[in-house]
């Protein structure tokens, strides 16, 4: 039998560790808000010139909108109820600035695909094909302490890398997805198609699994993730460059 991967405890935060370590849980609802408010706080809103950068807060609640970002105090709360549940709604630009705000990184498509299939998942038992009809809290009860939580099912998970460039036109970069949501298809086929979206697509049920590593940079304060940010945002102002390598730019800033 395989050896077990290595896990690492609910909340990792700091430099790097040897080998490649899996964090336990899924990124819950109550984390990204706290990560929300802190890059608010730093001078980074979710919402810049009327485009969605971590995640998609105008969803009603009946959509799954789980994070809700109230005026009058100027901050985001997870709904009561799913404080413990996967964050989902989530762009790729949240989830790498999520990973590199805790001092981890998004996996590899390569590394997650062997990490799930290095030891039997019975299939019929994951929450996805709407058994269940929501996630479930990341704590997984059926595990002991030293596993890795949902490796598959409650929901998909961005990878930090994607296709390569296109060889003709001027395609926006994408990044891959891997894995099956509460709401996609409990089939090996699905779980392990190869699928991307953009930097700042959003959908239900697409969340946040980290990983570290002896490469894995130190966490970043909120105001180095904010200004690195709106540095490569600003040079989306710049018509003469193609999509792909101004999107690279953001990439670069989240990974590096």
């Amino acid at each position: 039998m395989p050896a077990r991967p290595v896990v690492l405890g609910a909340q990792p935060i700091g430099g790097p560790r040897p080998g490649l370590a899996w964090r336990s849980t899924l990124v819950t609802n109550q984390e990204f808000c706290r990560f929300l408010n802190d890059m608010s706080r730093a001078g980074l809103p979710n919402v810049l010139h009327r485009t969605t950068l971590f995640a998609n807060e105008a969803m009603l609640h009946e959509r799954g909108g789980r994070i809700a970002f109230f005026p009058g105090s100027g901050r985001y709360l997870a709904r009561v109820g799913y404080e413990y549940h996967p964050a989902y709604w989530v762009s790729w630009i949240g989830a790498a600035a999520f990973a590199r705000y805790i001092g981890c990184r998004l996996p590899l498509r390569a590394e997650i695909d062997t990490m799930t299939m290095d030891l039997p998942i019975d299939l019929e038992t994951i929450n996805a094909a709407y058994r269940v009809g929501d996630t479930l809290p990341v704590a997984d009860p059926d595990i002991a302490d030293h596993e890795i939580g949902h490796r598959v099912g409650n929901v998909q998970v961005w990878c930090i890398d994607g296709p390569t460039r296109p060889p003709v036109g001027d395609a926006s970069m994408t990044r891959y997805l891997y894995g099956a949501a509460w709401n996609t298809p409990a089939t090996w086929d699905d779980i392990r198609a190869v699928r991307a979206r953009h930097l700042v697509g959003c959908s239900r049920g697409v969340g946040v699994r980290l990983v570290c590593d002896a490469t894995t940079p130190a966490a970043l304060r909120t105001a180095a993730i904010a200004s690195r940010l709106h540095a490569a945002l600003s040079a989306l102002t710049d018509r003469s460059a193609a999509l792909h390598d101004l999107d690279a730019v953001i990439v670069e800033a989240l990974t590096r």
